[in-house]
C-alpha cells in the first residue's frame, strides 16, 4: 500500500473498527458514567445537546459491513481538499473564493483527476475543526449537529443534538465503499479560524475493484490491543499462502498492508522488520475485504539462519526443521516437533515443548530433551534414534548414556525448564454532502 502518515493510519484504524463493530462504539466513545472519553468531545456533547440514549440507540441498530482498503489516489484528492480549506479558511465541500468562484471541482471530478477512475459510487465527509484524531472519528460517529428539530427554538434542547440524516455516520457505515482516503492535516495559523486539524475522508468503490486482505502491524506500548500513533511497525513482511499460491507485501512506515489475493483460504505469517519474531494467522477471503492485524506481543522466536560461527538461535512455536553449521551453537526448539541438526561443533540444544528428533552429530555436545518424548542420537542421521522419554529420571538416562557408550559424547543433563465554529448552520454543504 502507498505510504500514509501515522494520523490517517490511526483515522483508518478507528472507522474499520466501527465498520466492523458498531454496536461497540457507543462504549469506546462514551465512558460509562455517561460522559465522553476526552473533555473535548464531552464539550461538543453539551454544546448540540446530543441525546445519548437516542445516539446509544441509533449506534446498536447499526450492521457490522467489510473494512476499508485504502487508497492512494483517493487519499491525494483528499489533501488537495484539505490544503484548499486551509489556504481559503473554510470548512467546504467544494472550496471559493472571496469573490464566490469555485477554486475546484465538484466531488466527482476532483476524485478522477487524483487517479480514482473507474468509480461507481463516491462519498465525502469533511471537518475542518477537529481537535485530534479521535475528536474528529467521534464528531463524523456521532454527529452532533442540528436536526429536523432546531429550526426554532433553543437547539440544545430541542431535537437530539444529532443530524438528520446522520450522513457522516451513513458514509462511514456504508457497504457501497470499499475504499477509502484520508487527510489529516494540522493547522494551526492563528490567522486562520479552522484547525488545529483539517480532515477529509473519501471514500468510493471501483466497478473493478478485487477484495483484499488488509490491517496493521503494532508493538502494543500500552497493551489496548489497538493502534496507537508510535505503534506502527513498518517493515514487516506479510506473506500469505494457500492453495492459489503464495502472495507476499511489507507494511509501510506507520504499519498497515493491503493485499489483493484470489478467493480462498491462506495461513498468513508476519515476519522481520522489528517485530522480533513471527506471528501466524489463518484467513478467508471471498467477495469483501477482510483484516487481519499482528502485535509483536504475539510473535514467536524465528528461526535465524545458522552461520559457521558459534550461533545462539531459536525456534519457532510451530514444527521446525534446522540444521546447525560449525561452531559451539546454542538452540531453543520452543515448542513442537521439531527435527535438528547438530552437525559439527560442540552444540548445547534445547528440544523443547513437542516430540523432538535431535541428532547431536560431530562435537561433544549437551541435548536437552525437555517437554514429552524425544528421539536422541550422537551421530548423523542412520539408524533410527532410541527414544528417550522425559518421564526418566535424569541419573537413569545418564546410566542410559553410559551404557551406550554416548555420555563422554553427548551428555543429557537434567531437564530445565468540542463544538464546531457555526458556519451556515442549516446549510447542508456545511456538514455533508
Amino acid at each position: 500500500m502507498a505510504t500514509n502518515s501515522a494520523y490517517a493510519q490511526l483515522v483508518l484504524e478507528l472507522i474499520n473498527r466501527y465498520r466492523l463493530d458498531p454496536a461497540g462504539e457507543y462504549d469506546r466513545l462514551i465512558n460509562s458514567n455517561g460522559q465522553a472519553v476526552q473533555s473535548n468531545i464531552q464539550s461538543a456533547l453539551n454544546y448540540f445537546g446530543v441525546d445519548l440514549e437516542a445516539l446509544e440507540d441509533q449506534l446498536d441498530d447499526a450492521s457490522p459491513v467489510a473494512p476499508l482498503a485504502w487508497n492512494a489516489n483517493l487519499a491525494a484528492a483528499a489533501l488537495t481538499h484539505s490544503e484548499l480549506m486551509i489556504e481559503y479558511d473554510q470548512q467546504s465541500h467544494r472550496v471559493q473564493n472571496s469573490n464566490g468562484n469555485y477554486v475546484e471541482p465538484g466531488l466527482g471530478d476532483r476524485i478522477s483527476d487524483a487517479g480514482y477512475t473507474g468509480w461507481s459510487n463516491l462519498a465525502e465527509n469533511i471537518y475542518a475543526y477537529a481537535k485530534d484524531p479521535l475528536h474528529g472519528h467521534a464528531g463524523f460517529v456521532i454527529d452532533w449537529g442540528f436536526d429536523a428539530g432546531d429550526n426554532s427554538g433553543n437547539f440544545q434542547s430541542n431535537g437530539d443534538g444529532i443530524q438528520d440524516p446522520p450522513g457522516h455516520r451513513i458514509n462511514i457505515l456504508s457497504a457501497n465503499y470499499t475504499e477509502i482516503g484520508i487527510s489529516f492535516v494540522a493547522e494551526n495559523n492563528s490567522s486562520t479560524d479552522v484547525g488545529p486539524f483539517v480532515t477529509t475522508q473519501n471514500f468510493g468503490n471501483r466497478f473493478s475493484y478485487d477484495p483484499q486482505v488488509l490491517g496493521v502491524v503494532i508493538n502494543d506500548q500500552d497493551g489496548d490491543a489497538f493502534y496507537d500513533i508510535g505503534e506502527g511497525l513498518g517493515g514487516v513482511t506479510v506473506t500469505l499462502t494457500g492453495s492459489n499460491g503464495t502472495y507476499t507485501t511489507t507494511t509501510a512506515d506507520a504499519g498497515g498492508y493491503q493485499l489483493e489475493v484470489p478467493a480462498g483460504s491462506y495461513e498468513i505469517t508476519f515476519s522481520g522488520g522489528s517485530l522480533g519474531g513471527i506471528v501466524t494467522k489463518s484467513v478467508s477471503i471471498s467477495g469483501q475485504n477482510v483484516k487481519v492485524d499482528a502485535r509483536a506481543d504475539e510473535a514467536e522466536g524465528a528461526v535465524a539462519t545458522p552461520t559457521s560461527g558459534n550461533d545462539n538461535l531459536m525456534g519457532t512455536m510451530g514444527d521446525d526443521m534446522i540444521s546447525l553449521l560449525g561452531g559451539h551453537d546454542r538452540y531453543d526448539g520452543l515448542a513442537g516437533n521439531d527435527t535438528i541438526y547438530g552437525n559439527g561443533g560442540s552444540d548445547t540444544i534445547f528440544g523443547g515443548d513437542g516430540s523432538d528428533i535431535i541428532y547431536g552429530g560431530n562435537g561433544n555436545n549437551v541435548i536437552y530433551g525437555d517437554g514429552p518424548p524425544t528421539a536422541v542420537s550422537a551421530e548423523s542421521p542412520g539408524a533410527a534414534p532410541a527414544p528417550l522419554s522425559e518421564e526418566i529420571a535424569s541419573d537413569e538416562i545418564t546410566q542410559m548414556l553410559i551404557d551406550a557408550g554416548l555420555y563422554g559424547k553427548d551428555g543429557l543433563p537434567s531437564l530445565q525448564e468540542d463544538p464546531i465554529p457555526l458556519v451556515e448552520y442549516f446549510d447542508p454543504e456545511t456538514f455533508l454532502i
